[in-house]
């Protein structure tokens, strides 16, 4: 239904630009089957307009100033504090006014709650009408409209309250959640309240009312068991995951005499503190300091831990002054500089063996906030250590290299004494203008934040000087592989002469000693000559040249399509002249695809290379998306080498060809190094830059979908500052709270690829909204929270369709063995001597309660506290619960009936797409006619100019915005213009010149910082043969090659 109105409520900022840049792409191209541009277009993307809103004032700006199909708004929007102070209360108002003069205002008393239900009715006013709301995480509205005014706006809003006053602004409502309520009924009527749509429960309905829960929930309830069948059997979600609850993975043994000591000390000083509290002693759970850390003094903040403020008790930990004095005493007594913590210790070790060792990526939440940056500093350490073990390995063999490393990793550790404080793992820094990728200054919390990532340090570069000579930095390194003026920018290249000579059994310098010359005409024909001495642009047109040669010596369209995707989109600055021994020593580079030929890992690394050549060489057509994916893969591949994990290996590789400058010699010799130890970490399990590239190959549509989804959007000149400032920097470790907010779309984005960060640890604020399953099958319940929902929101976060555990338990056969280890890792670490054991075994208590509740509502008494007895809890001699590990069933599975042929919009769906096919058939023959080719999409379609100059043209099909028309739409790349050093005049003037006379309009697009890539582009309202005629087409073309003096206009006579 193309008039079909959605308004989108989405939780989180982050959980709010996925459904917007993500799922909703993902939809459409997957679910949507007709092409009639109104919804789908013909390469899958979305046709109707939509609009994301970060706040009040741009939802309003957005339905009062424009048509949009869809909205998409965070929950926070409906959610703003007001101080005290009256003032600000008035200006609040003062601006609602402003966006909205006509509504007409009504005198209440000047209250916080009146502002807010101000904001509330004026939103209502403006508001379409949508056909449907769905409210992603809809148990964050559990709480009833007295306790929560962000439920109370949204309500009004919507037009659900004040008794009628208002305009019901959505006719349906659809409420998403993996856990809607949790043990308690209330919780799902108050979300049901919110939509008006209370009547669906009666008030009445009591928890424990099994019967008349289940036959009320399944008149509009539905859930679904996710199953997978794996080895031939079915297994519900809690059968294919594995919790920890106890035994050797979750219980953690004091090993030394001082640990046993401390911890004992620990126990009686807390349990002291709790019996002094009158009445039975207790505790909330895990609002208990001493379970996460010792890291408190007497001088120490409150400790502040995450969750909802209204759920916690206090504001700080009960046990606080106890460890701050036992710490203090500890210090005192020169024991140490900080209180050891047996549970934190254990766990950065278990943790440190799966990340770097067994190459296993890991989630770890934590309720403490300050714990995020104590494990951090702990597994920071354990990950320089290992990569320094790393580093003496791949050198021993090269002494003089070892040794400059040695002392590089002493100095870092002289360095890193006093600790950086941000968590994240950093921020985009912009480059110099010109320049497309991040400038990161050194980071002294691991040794590949302070030497490998980004800017050298400057203590560093004296210590690469040895016997007269001095080793290169990686900066250094990273830079000439992506200077265009180096010689060493080809080696991450493809060098697709070498490959088309291996795949059909050719001699390359035979071919260029019979056709050098005329393979070097044609490759002087691709040049453009935008910069001086570009080697890059030598290499690239060489290949051209060669594979069109070869294209038209042996009648390959599918190679020909190649070399137009391959070819330069810019027109033409200076032609460059290439000789025939220029070409072959372009032709003749050993690139990094070469060595990897050589050794056997090509296929393994960069498949689709195989594949786009073997359809090129059968004669095959090649589609333009299997293009796309081609340079998608290889950038993604070159950005690892050169700001990832992979720089590590690049630059020891380079290390070992020694400190004198690189011969032709020395190059193919660096490439075929870190080949070879590409292909020697292939046999390891330990992290390496093989597993990254390996993974990144053989899930690259995931990483696509989840993390690049309009990466098909840009052009392929955009890619290298698009990955960059979307995937950069990484860090191996990195931390979230709730001070990171502004960062967290990009640490989820960077955890779901195959490389760093390694390990993400957490407070509760990447609890829900966000996929991190892609490459990570482990959760760690470091702290933990009193609310079994809580708990499963976390595990669901590996837990999804297409996730790391999914991909491997389903490619199980028949009567294969699946162990433990295989499925989903959820662990509950506690140390065994201590009261923390009271508190797990009361959570596992809960939490089989909450699974029962959900598949057999009422089956037992159900407890909702999370208020631990002290006294009773240690009376209580069961042992921990074991993980409920039979199959489950779900109550509220719909049975669905075919509705009549009179809902059946069959017939007009066919008839719309039937139209827009013969639009799309008209538009084809007319532009045929012109061009002789197909153009729609296609690459190598090149428009002529009066000059007789030819520049390519992009040409295809798109959807109006607000009536869904078809638009022929064209674009035409012009120069590229760097802005450093432009003040506003010139900027004027270089405008002017650009768009003043042209009946095409310019837009610019940023290729690297100040510098961007400028495009004309122009549109056309099309229809069919009664519509759209061929002179119609030919004038819509002459936009590009035609201007016009404005001021020859004569202006309209004066009334």
């Amino acid at each position: 239904n193309p008039a079909l109105r959605v308004l989108y409520i989405c939780p989180s900022n982050n959980v709010q630009e996925k459904w917007y840049s993500r799922e909703y792409r993902s939809f459409t191209k997957s679910n949507v089957r007709v092409n009639h541009y109104k919804i789908r277009t013909v390469d899958g993307k979305p046709g109707a307009p939509r609009i994301s809103c970060r706040n009040v004032p741009e939802l309003i700006r957005a339905a009062s100033l424009g048509y949009f199909a869809d909205f998409f708004v965070g929950m926070g929007a409906f959610s703003f504090a007001l101080s005290e102070d009256e003032e600000t209360w008035a200006s609040k108002l003062a601006e609602l006014k402003v966006m909205l003069p006509a509504y007409n205002w009504s005198g209440r008393d000047l209250t916080k709650t009146s502002v807010k239900d101000q904001y509330a009715t004026a939103l209502n006013y403006v508001l379409p009408t949508f056909d449907l709301v769905v409210i992603d995480e809809a148990h964050n509205f559990k709480h009833d409209f007295d306790s929560s005014d962000r439920n109370r706006v949204l309500s009004a809003v919507l037009g659900f309250r004040e008794n009628g006053k208002l305009y019901p602004r959505v006719k349906h409502a659809l409420l998403l959640s993996a856990t809607p309520y949790d043990r308690n009924i209330d919780h799902l009527r108050n979300q049901l309240k919110l939509v008006g749509h209370s009547a669906l429960l009666p008030d009445d309905i009591e928890n424990e009312e099994q019967e008349r829960i289940e036959a009320h929930l399944s008149r509009f309830l539905v859930r679904r068991l996710n199953e997978l069948h794996i080895a031939g059997k079915p297994y519900t979600r809690n059968m294919y995951r594995r919790e920890w609850r106890r035994g050797d993975h979750a219980e953690i043994k004091l090993g030394s005499d001082e640990q046993k000591l401390v911890t004992a000390l620990v126990q009686k000083k807390v349990g002291e503190m709790l019996d002094k509290k009158g009445g039975n002693p207790s505790f909330q759970m895990g609002l208990l300091a001493s379970f996460e850390s010792y890291a408190e003094s007497t001088k120490s903040a409150p400790v502040e831990f995450d969750g909802d403020v209204a759920e916690k008790q206090g504001a700080d930990a009960q046990d606080r002054h106890v460890i701050g004095a036992v710490s203090d005493s500890y210090i005192r007594a020169g024991l140490g500089r900080t209180l050891p913590h047996p549970k934190m210790d254990n766990v950065a070790m278990r943790l440190a063996e799966q990340l770097f060792r067994r190459g296993r990526k890991q989630i770890v939440f934590v309720r403490r906030v300050k714990s995020v940056k104590e494990l951090k500093n702990k597994l920071d350490d354990h990950y320089s250590d290992w990569l320094a073990s790393v580093i003496r390995a791949q050198l021993k063999g090269y002494p003089r290299a070892l040794a400059v490393m040695n002392a590089v990793i002493d100095e870092y550790l002289q360095q890193s004494r006093f600790r950086d404080e941000d968590i994240s793992g950093g921020e985009f820094h912009v480059g110099k203008a010109g320049e497309a990728e991040d400038k990161q200054p050194p980071k002294n919390d691991n040794l590949f934040a302070w030497f490998f990532r980004g800017e050298a340090p400057a203590a560093a570069d004296p210590l690469l000087k040895v016997g007269g000579e001095t080793f290169t930095t990686p900066e250094a390194m990273r830079i000439g592989l992506s200077a265009k003026s180096q010689v060493i920018s080809a080696l991450l290249e493809i060098n697709w002469a070498a490959a088309i000579a291996r795949r059909q059994c050719l001699d390359l310098q035979v071919i260029l000693q019979k056709h050098g010359e005329e393979i070097a005409r044609r490759a002087s024909g691709f040049t453009v000559g935008a910069i001086q001495n570009d080697l890059l642009e030598m290499f690239e047109v060489s290949q051209l040249g060669f594979m069109d040669w070869y294209a038209d010596d042996n009648d390959l369209p599918g190679l020909k399509r190649l070399v137009a995707y391959l070819s330069p989109r810019m027109p033409v600055v200076e032609p460059v002249d290439i000789s025939a021994q220029r070409l072959a020593d372009s032709l003749e580079t050993h690139t990094l695809f070469c060595a990897l030929s050589l050794v056997g890992l090509l296929q393994d690394i960069y498949p689709r290379l195989g594949e786009v050549l073997g359809r090129a060489m059968g004669g095959e057509l090649i589609e333009t998306e299997d293009l796309q994916t081609l340079s998608v893969h290889k950038s993604l591949i070159s950005l690892c080498l050169r700001t990832g994990h992979g720089v590590v290996d690049v630059y020891l590789a380079r290390m070992r060809q020694g400190a004198a400058n690189l011969t032709a010699a020395t190059r193919a010799a660096w490439v075929d190094d870190l080949a070879a130890q590409l292909a020697a970490q292939s046999g390891s399990d330990a992290f390496s830059t093989y597993w990254e590239l390996h993974h990144l190959a053989h899930q690259l549509d995931l990483v696509i979908k989840t993390n690049l989804a309009d990466i098909y959007d840009k052009s392929p000149d955009e890619y290298r500052k698009y990955l960059s400032q979307t995937l950069n920097p990484v860090a191996p470790i990195i931390g979230a709270t709730g001070e990171t907010v502004g960062s967290r779309s990009a640490q989820a984005r960077k955890f779901r690829m195959p490389g760093y960060p390694l390990a993400l640890i957490s407070t509760d604020v990447f609890q829900e909204g966000e996929d991190l399953h892609t490459f990570c099958d482990s959760v760690i319940h470091y702290g933990l929270s009193g609310s079994p929902v809580s708990i499963e929101q976390k595990t669901g976060r590996v837990d999804r369709v297409g996730s790391k555990a999914q991909r491997r338990l389903l490619a199980f056969g028949d009567g294969d063995e699946v162990t433990d280890e295989q499925l989903i890792q959820v662990t509950f670490p506690f140390v065994r001597e201590s009261i923390e054991v009271l508190q797990v075994r009361q959570l596992c208590h809960s939490i089989n309660a909450f699974i029962e509740s959900l598949h057999k509502v009422g089956s037992r008494p159900i407890d909702v506290r999370d208020i631990i007895d002290t006294e009773e809890a240690l009376r209580d001699r069961t042992a921990i619960p074991e993980q409920i590990r039979t199959p489950l069933a779900s109550p509220y599975i719909p049975s669905v009936t075919e509705k009549s042929e009179s809902h059946n919009r069959g017939q007009f769906v066919a008839e719309q797409a039937t139209h827009t096919d013969r639009i799309i058939e008209h538009i084809e023959t007319l532009l045929r006619r012109k061009f002789g080719q197909p153009v729609l999409e296609q690459p190598g379609v090149h428009l002529i100019y009066p000059d007789g100059t030819e520049r390519p043209i992009r040409i295809a099909l798109r959807a109006a915005r607000a009536s869904g028309e078809i638009l022929l739409c064209a674009e035409v790349p012009d120069t590229e213009i760097n802005l450093h050093g432009m003040d506003h005049r010139q900027l004027q003037k270089k405008m002017l010149e650009k768009s003043w006379r042209t009946y095409h309009r310019t837009y610019a697009v940023e290729t690297a910082h100040r510098q961007f890539q400028l495009y004309h582009d122009a549109e056309l309202l099309v229809g069919d043969a009664h519509c759209t005629t061929p002179i119609e087409l030919k004038r819509f073309f002459e936009r590009f090659v035609q201007d016009h003096d404005p001021k020859r206009y004569t202006k309209p006579a004066r009334a």
